[in-house]
């Protein structure tokens, strides 16, 4: 289902910023970023034709891929520890690992940003921790390390955070007499990494770094991650989602493992077994879709998901009080690897600025493959518990399935899903918009070719802009956007904007709106700049996204008119 929107619908706040910087990396070279990922996905987006749609798709692929290898990788690693995992499991786990791996794609933004970029490594570093847990140090250790660079390249604290976890991974994993090896072949992975990514950035050790701290202070300035207990997670957690809807999907595995305890031999066939996980979920579907489409849940509907982590851990402290059943030296080791599993979320989510158990379920995959993990090697000491794989197999897969259908439904995010139905350009594709929003990326492109906009200078001052620059074709002068709703977001634009160079200011285009709660314009009137006197306005729109106050807005696209190269105190011939 997730594959057939990708064609559909086009996200204005997160989804484009992203898109932006991806389109054009070098674009905040000067005022700075947090991150290096647009660098590495770049070459990607120009090899899809900067086809929006094909990115999407391209991302999921790549996302797919790795939570097969992250998989298969710990059943290799089971197998070495004597738990008995058959073919056929191994096969079912890598599916239902893949189909849970789209979870990450529910939400508004859909394209592979930052998030999905730490995803990938994480499940990458997984990977080939298992195969350090196998026995292959070496290649396993350069995985580890080359991984998480492209963890690195998505968010840094998220590698900070894993640092800690392969620290400890790699002492319970891998004997004392491999651990020199262990490290000089993660260095050389991570050292590969890097300079694959410092390559395709264009940029020695030194600029990254100081990229990378010009990013902080527009960060610090924007005061975009608010507070330190937040960023960590230790903040309360909402449940509405999972105390409504969890009881339904959580029937057939209930089911299955009353069953299970109350019979020698099962008294529910594997036919019976897929008809009611297939039943209830749906069921939980229909009554996700009544009851919170109307409430604009979005992508919090993903809370569903955090039934996994609670049945992953329960699960293990089972498998860790039956492991006395495997052989000593790697019975550990195995329980190591499920440990680790259930624990990336919350490394993928360190340091968000968002609500932070909301956002650790785009990371849930990983605590279906923990789940899965377990239940393997509590199969190794219960034989009977083997007759759970099915039903909860089923239970990872369609409560994924139910998340997805009832974002589709959503009253605000999944509409502009929903009801897109007019073909339009955008960048080098087309996507199918709703009839409104068709009509702006129209009129925009329109705009942009009788003004020679395209590659131009422009300067966002709405703070919600990036689709429209993306529409125009223009270059953003001092970050992708300045996200009006942080607390700081016009300081913050005015640290980036101070970088730029005058011929570049002196020539922008300008994007405003008038009552403007996320307005950052002060950032360009404080050099002297009237919005109105020194601009002439091209066209005019109402925005089609965000709440209603935005939607009442209207968004001007302005020129510079011939005398603000001399107002900021630049040549007119250098502008």
């Amino acid at each position: 289902m997730e594959v057939a929107t990708f064609w559909r619908g086009f996200d204005f706040w997160d989804g484009s910023y992203v898109l932006l910087l991806v389109d054009l990396p070098d674009a905040s070279r000067t005022a700075g970023e947090i991150f290096l990922f647009q660098h590495v996905l770049n070459p990607l987006f120009t090899a899809l034709g900067r086809d929006v749609a094909l990115f999407r798709l391209a991302g999921l692929l790549l996302l797919v891929g790795a939570s097969i290898a992250a998989t298969s990788g710990i059943a290799d690693a089971l197998r070495r520890a004597e738990v008995p995992v058959a073919a056929g499991w191994e096969r079912m786990a890598c599916s239902v690992s893949a189909a849970c791996a789209t979870t990450a794609y529910v939400g508004a933004a859909r394209v592979p940003g930052y998030r999905i970029v730490v995803l990938i490594g994480l499940l990458l570093v997984l990977a080939g921790l298992a195969r350090l847990g196998s026995g292959k140090v070496s290649t396993g250790a350069a995985l580890v390390g080359a991984s998480a660079v492209l963890v690195f390249t998505g968010k840094p604290t998220s590698a900070a955070a894993l640092f800690i976890v392969v620290l400890v991974a790699v002492a319970l994993l891998v004997p004392r007499h491999a651990w020199a090896r262990a490290v000089l072949s993660g260095l050389a992975g991570t050292a590969g990494a890097m300079i694959l990514v410092l390559w395709l950035a264009d940029m020695d050790p030194a600029s990254a770094i100081g990229y990378l701290s010009r990013g902080v202070e527009v960060e610090m300035a924007s005061n975009a991650h608010g507070e330190m207990l937040s960023m960590l997670g230790l903040r309360p957690v909402p449940i509405r989602v999972l105390l409504a809807f969890g009881p339904l999907v959580l029937v057939p595995l209930w089911i299955a493992g009353h069953d299970m305890a109350r019979n020698a031999e099962t008294k529910w066939p594997a036919g019976a077994q897929v008809l009611v996980g297939l039943s209830i979920p749906t069921l939980a579907a229909v009554l996700g879709l009544w009851l919170l489409s109307a409430q604009d849940f979005g992508g919090q509907i993903r809370m569903l998901t955090v039934l996994w982590a609670l049945l992953a851990a329960g699960s293990l402290v089972v498998a860790v009080r039956g492991r006395a059943a495997l052989p000593a030296s790697r019975g550990r080791g195995s329980l190591t690897l499920v440990l680790v599993a259930l624990f990336m979320p919350y490394v993928a989510t360190v340091g968000t600025n968002t609500n932070f158990v909301p956002t650790m379920t785009q990371a849930s995959v990983f605590w279906a493959i923990a789940l899965m993990g377990s239940g393997a090697v509590i199969a190794a000491n219960r034989p009977e518990a083997a007759r759970l794989f099915v039903p909860l197999g089923l239970f990872l897969v369609t409560t994924t399935a139910v998340t997805q259908v009832v974002w589709f439904g959503d009253g605000l995010e999944g509409q502009g899903v929903r009801d897109a139905a007019v073909s339009t350009r955008a960048l080098g594709g087309k996507l199918l918009l709703e009839p409104e929003t068709a009509a702006i990326f129209t009129r925009l492109d329109q705009v942009s070719a009788e003004h020679g906009m395209a590659g131009q200078p422009a300067i966002d001052l709405t703070g919600y802009g990036a689709a429209y620059q993306l529409a125009l074709g223009t270059r953003p002068l001092g970050r992708a956007s300045f996200f009006g709703t942080f607390a700081g977001a016009e300081r913050g634009a005015e640290v980036a904007l101070g970088r730029e160079t005058c011929p570049d200011l002196a020539s922008a285009v300008v994007l405003y709106a008038d009552d403007n709660p996320l307005d950052v314009s002060h950032a360009l009137s404080s050099h002297g700049l009237d919005l109105d006197s020194d601009y002439v306005e091209v066209t005019r729109f109402h925005p089609t996204h965000g709440t209603e106050r935005i939607r009442r807005q209207t968004v001007r696209v302005l020129l510079p008119k011939p005398g603000v190269p001399a107002t900021l105190g630049c040549a007119v011939e250098d502008a």
